[in-house]
């Protein structure tokens, strides 16, 4: 067998290679000669900066197309470790072992050391013993548990964010969830999409319950990659802020790159997710997005089998009433769902004297619909004027003109007086409404502010 083709336990034992660079590292040369001796060919072994060091073995026998040898999580593309001068592991025989090669690649025929097997024999718990295990800590009262990963998740549009916000401005004050009795903490927000009207949701909270969530409330408006260098530094911020709330909006932007669909993927983000719940005894929560079909989160099923809790969001399209339903519990019974109106909140006018505001969820007891979504009954052009305002403005408030310019264009290709008689018919039919801040601002009129009866 060629050198360069050895399998684990094959080729001759490391020799024991000390050598380092002038920053104190170890020296490339040598590691990568000590990753040779044990039977591997690898490519490249650091990046720039010198403190994270990455190994591909692309002849082994276990891959053809290159194997991650990393962090004790299975075997990826690529192996990482974070090292720095003075770290006790800079010798590059001692940086081999940290980054697994031997571990990951056993001699099947190897016997186990005998000082292991005694150790986790150590480590079991017979039936009386299991009390030893500590109860779930919670976090909010039959929602979210402390040390858990949870997520999210739901349709584009359909108010995850505001979920999402709602549950951390519990937290981060203290006041109970609808009835559920929160912990007061720390809360991380990494806003890794829709950062520019992160703040205005914020501050909607904050003004209708006239509350602030101050310093409980950390946000970092960008993403961090779960498969780059930086995690482990947001991993270490999360642990000395001592957070007890950890978000992740959203998911698929901090797993640019990767797989949704690939277990082997999926695999390191709920790894990664891990490190950051065990570093801090949190609470880690992803937001995703549900598939277009089905009910499910999207990507690989190893995403919902690694949560403790599943969080379901949806928004009913005539009524426009979101729905949180707590649709997984690994250890509780799954509790009731809950109804919202997505309720707008004045927020003034900004510095350059334009009116904004945003919106928060408002607690009902209104009924959803049965029915297809039919554009609240309407018909022909005055449908297709309710289904642009709901697809392309936010808090389907818009202009005459805004709404004009996207009917008569494709695919609606509407004429320009067919467009005002439909519109004129949504004013009078009160589906259309001046939403206050404007006289040429319009905002749909949700099927439950039409008819306050149904209350």
């Amino acid at each position: 067998m060629p050198e360069t083709q050895k399998g684990p336990g094959q080729g001759p034992p490391p020799h024991n290679v000390t050598d380092t660079d002038s920053t104190g590292l170890p020296d490339i040369a040598a590691v990568i000669t000590a990753l040779q001796e044990r039977g591997h060919q690898p490519w490249e072994v650091q990046n720039p900066n010198s403190s994270l060091w990455f190994v591909r073995c692309p002849n082994h026998p276990f891959s053809s197309s290159g194997v991650r040898i990393g962090d004790g999580a299975g075997s990826y593309d690529w192996a990482c470790l974070t090292i720095t001068p003075g770290d006790t592991r800079c010798t590059p025989n001692q940086v081999i072992d940290a980054l697994g090669v031997r571990d990951l690649f056993p001699a099947t025929e190897a016997q186990p050391d005998e000082a292991a097997v005694l150790a986790l024999m150590a480590e079991m718990l017979d039936s009386d013993e299991l009390d030893q295990i500590p109860d779930p800590e919670p976090l909010i009262e039959g929602l979210l548990d402390l040390d858990t990963l949870s997520w999210i998740i739901g349709r584009s549009g359909n108010g995850k964010t505001f979920v999402t916000i709602d549950i951390c401005g519990s937290v981060a004050t203290g006041t109970p969830w609808h009835g559920h009795k929160s912990v007061q903490g720390k809360v991380v927000y990494v806003v890794a999409e829709g950062a520019r009207g992160f703040k205005k949701r914020i501050r909607a909270w904050e003004k209708h319950h006239n509350l602030k969530m101050g310093k409980n409330l950390l946000v970092l408006p960008r993403p961090v990659l779960v498969n780059e260098a930086e995690w482990g530094a947001l991993v270490e911020a999360c642990r000395r802020i001592g957070a007890v709330l950890i978000v992740l909006d959203t998911m698929a932007r901090v797993s640019a790159g990767m797989e949704e669909n690939s277990s082997k993927d999926m695999g390191i983000l709920v790894h990664q997710a891990e490190r950051l719940r065990e570093a801090c005894g949190a609470c880690v929560t992803l937001v995703h997005h549900q598939g277009h079909k089905g009910e499910n989160g999207r990507g690989s099923s190893a995403l919902i089998g690694a949560m403790n809790t599943e969080i379901r969001v949806s928004m009913d399209k005539k009524t426009r009433i979101v729905t949180v339903e707590n649709s997984k519990q690994k250890d509780e019974a799954e509790g009731d769902d809950l109804k919202f109106l997505l309720t707008p909140v004045n927020l003034g006018v900004n510095e350059k004297g334009k009116p904004q505001g945003s919106a928060v969820l408002v607690e009902t007891t209104l009924p959803t619909s049965d029915e297809d979504d039919d554009a609240d009954g309407l018909s022909g052009n005055p449908a297709e004027i309710v289904k642009i305002m709901r697809e392309h403005f936010p808090f389907d408030t818009a202009t005459q003109v805004q709404v004009k310019g996207l009917a008569m264009g494709q695919p609606y290709g509407m004429a320009k007086s067919s467009f005002y008689r439909a519109w004129k018919r949504l004013v009078e039919e009160k589906v259309l409404q001046p939403d206050g801040r404007s006289s040429t601002r319009f905002r749909l009129v949700s099927l439950a502010e039409r008819y306050p009866d149904l209350r």
